[in-house]
């Protein structure tokens, strides 16, 4: 049996005994496609690829600021409506440019505060303007794209030397909030540091927490779908790695799940397969290839089985996450040993491995940022050891052919209680999709965010139920179904 429009079955239907079952499959004019038929009570997933062929152009250089880039960030800092970006180098410093047109910039500000990576973008005083953090410093912005002294977080004494950062809102108040890996002298002792925000931008230190061995890398996501950021680290053992959770106690305290004994060197997480839980990308080398493992969430703070797909050479970095085709789905992009390699997000959790044709080789730190405004995301990255300018940095501008794909979470709720509230559901999309939220029943209407182009916020307000039966209610947000079950009263 199939329920898919594109499989259709052309001999074999039925039978007894053994047999054999013939079908054929649609030509694909689109993104690639999961799909899967039933076959004697059993599951048979066929996967199909895309006529999409991801491009990116040549790479043009983009500058060279004298110290090799360690890390990029991109954000309207200005809040002009076009994209700026900061880059931070070796030598301890952030250049910002701002953007004077779609793709052309301004001379960079230059700002020496013994910067390290990451360096994020993150409005921690609630003033709508993107301050800079980076190792463990905030700098507030000055509401021009201008940035003032940075404020410097001290880490714990026992472990005092920086080695990780991430930012949250842990606490779940609107503040954004920030946690750090502190290590001692011989990078042993981790510890992780959190800072709590007052609203202004000012932190206070929390009590540290003592993480397994020595925790080298950390990100926030809500690993168990309760509402709350967790982290999530991966730390080196004397001949292994691994990753730990860290749960969120909903009160700015964590505690540390067991390990994963996964060789893991880099990581990072997005909702790959679209069920509204949090998946884990992980770069390794477990097999003796190196290749990118995934492990999907269940929502409840663990993992599914481990995917691997084998990379065609080695990574030199951590893995990104975009949204390179427009579809709605987060796809991975890897620098590897001589090119970018490009794994497509089919659906349901499959990537299919690409490489995109480029001859920048070997670059160690990349980051997805619109430079020119035209809805698609290209590739900042740096220059790799084999170049002769090692200082320089690049643009992959991307080519690839949008196509209008929609995720959309969650993707179905179930209310805790019946009395009046409101909810809000997340869209993802490519700048140039737009999309529609409908509601055909009674007790559900769309409050903002009715029409929408690009990512954006659907909210919605649901009556009380009076009744002591439970009811069910389908919306449908960017052509895409989404249940809403209340319960009586």
């Amino acid at each position: 049996m199939s329920n898919e429009p594109w499989i259709t079955f052309t001999g074999g239907a039925t039978g007894t005994g053994n047999g054999a079952v013939n079908y054929t499959v649609a030509k694909n004019t689109d993104t690639a496609r999961v799909g899967a038929i039933s076959v004697g009570g059993q599951i048979v997933t066929i996967t199909q690829a895309s006529s999409v062929v991801p491009i990116l152009a040549v790479p043009s250089e983009l500058g060279d600021l004298g110290s090799a880039v360690i890390g990029f960030v991109s954000a309207a800092f200005n809040r002009d409506g076009l994209t700026d970006y900061a880059v931070a180098t070796a030598d301890g410093a952030i250049s910002v440019f701002l953007a004077l047109s779609p793709g052309s910039f301004s001379t960079p500000v230059k700002y020496s505060f013994g910067a390290s990576v990451p360096l994020i973008a993150a409005d921690v005083n609630a003033d709508g303007y993107p301050d800079l953090v980076f190792g463990v410093g905030v700098s507030l912005n000055n509401r021009d794209g201008t940035f003032a002294p940075p404020t410097y977080l001290q880490l714990s004494p026992s472990a005092p030397y920086y080695h990780g950062l991430t930012v949250g809102d842990f606490y779940q108040n609107g503040e954004i909030d920030i946690a750090a890996i502190g290590v001692g002298l011989f990078a042993d002792n981790a510890t992780l540091n959190l800072f709590n925000n007052d609203g202004t931008g000012h932190f206070t230190a929390e009590p540290s927490l003592l993480l397994n061995n020595q925790a080298e890398e950390i990100i926030t996501t809500d690993i168990n779908n309760d509402g709350y950021p967790d982290l999530v680290t991966q730390q080196q053992h004397l001949h292994s790695t691994g990753i730990s959770v860290l749960l969120n106690q909903k009160n700015g305290s964590f505690v540390v799940q067991p390990e994963l004994s996964i060789d893991a060197v880099t990581l990072a997480a997005s909702d790959l397969n679209g069920d509204g839980y949090p998946d884990l990308v992980i770069y390794n080398t477990d097999t003796g290839m190196p290749n990118i493992s995934v492990l999907l969430g269940n929502g409840d703070g663990t993992f599914g089985p481990l995917t691997t797909y084998t990379l065609p050479s080695g990574a030199n970095g951590t893995p990104i996450i975009m949204d390179v085709d427009g579809d709605g789905k987060p796809d991975v992009v890897v620098p590897t040993d001589n090119t970018i390699s490009f794994l497509r997000n089919l659906g349901k959790g499959a990537l299919e491995l690409r490489e995109f044709d480029v001859t920048n080789s070997s670059p160690t730190t990349i980051a997805a940022a619109d430079l020119n405004d035209d809805g698609k995301l290209d590739i900042l990255a740096n220059a790799g050891p084999t170049q002769p300018t090692q200082t320089a940095y690049w643009l992959y501008t991307n080519q690839t052919k949008q196509v209008c794909g929609f995720s959309v979470t969650p993707n179905n709720i179930l209310l805790p209680i019946a009395g009046a509230t409101t909810e809000q559901l997340q869209v993802k999309a490519s700048k140039t999709c737009t999309w529609r939220a409908v509601s055909k029943s009674p007790w559900i209407s769309i409050q903002s965010g009715g029409t929408g182009k690009g990512s954006g916020t659907v909210t919605v307000a649901i009556t009380a139920n009076s009744a002591t039966t439970g009811r069910v209610a389908t919306l449908t947000v960017a052509g895409l179904p989404l249940v809403i079950t209340q319960p009586g009263n």
